[in-house]
């Protein structure tokens, strides 16, 4: 997407992607808690339920080729973008260590920034690191600790100018009759924190990742009472939702 930097004439080419976290194949125990809903999603768009359809899929998804096509896959998606555009940035979720390890050294070769945040601590959870990429450097970073639905989750941000980028992955709420409206309100509280927290005066805040909302709704709700401009598709873009969040 070509985001105005606020009133300005300025504008700036963001890529926002939540890879999708597989893996580690350095791990004991095989982490699949990013793969296994997506598993899940394509055996109910195929009609193909069985326990042991899925479990095959699963096996196979894990596997030490895909597991590499998929790190390849996403390096040359980030190549792709910033070598098209120098100014661009690129903002990613749900990395594990082993793809934010070759995120890391591949820009180092190109002489790129590459900037991560923590990982979940957990290890028996996902990674959850989320990254923010440019062939240009930041005058300032900062990690913004989000506490939500019993998970912490760090937020990557970088300023540039008078501009600060964020990469979000919001917690999902998850059980059995969610009161509507729930993940909306959780995105909405996300959003207010991020603008408490980095934007000062004159200052312009582009966040984008997964925010597990309806992110047209979110907007609609004005949070922080501020100017908002949403650059999002309409309707969904992830298997299980029925709108936009990302």
């Amino acid at each position: 997407e070509r985001v105005q930097l606020g009133e300005l004439s300025e504008t700036v080419n963001v890529l926002v992607w939540n890879t999708l976290e597989f893996p580690s194949l350095k791990t004991e125990t095989l982490v699949v808690d990013g793969i296994s809903p997506y598993c899940s999603e394509i055996g109910h768009v195929l009609n193909r339920n069985n326990a042991e359809e899925r479990a095959l899929l699963l096996e196979a998804m894990s596997s030490e080729p895909v597991i590499l096509g998929h790190t390849m896959h996403v390096w040359s998606k980030i190549c792709d973008a910033l070598s098209a555009d120098s100014s661009a940035v690129v903002l990613l979720q749900e990395l594990n260590h082993d793809v934010a390890n070759k995120v890391k050294d591949e820009c180092s070769k190109q002489s790129w920034t590459a900037l991560f945040s923590h990982a979940n601590q957990d290890s028996s959870k996902c990674n959850a690191i989320t990254a923010i990429v440019s062939q240009q450097a930041f005058e300032e970073t900062t990690q913004v600790e989000i506490v939500e639905n019993k998970k912490t989750r760090f937020f990557i941000a970088a300023r540039r100018k008078e501009t600060w980028f964020v990469s979000c992955h919001v917690p999902l709420v998850t059980g059995k009759k969610l009161p509507v409206g729930i993940n909306e309100d959780v995105a909405t509280k996300v959003l207010e924190q991020l603008v408490g927290e980095l934007l000062s005066e004159g200052k312009i805040l582009i966040a984008g990742g997964d925010w597990n909302g309806n992110v047209h709704e979110v907007v609609r709700r004005r949070p922080a009472n501020r100017q908002i401009r949403l650059h999002a598709p309409i309707g969904r873009t992830s298997f299980g939702n029925q709108h936009t969040i990302d």
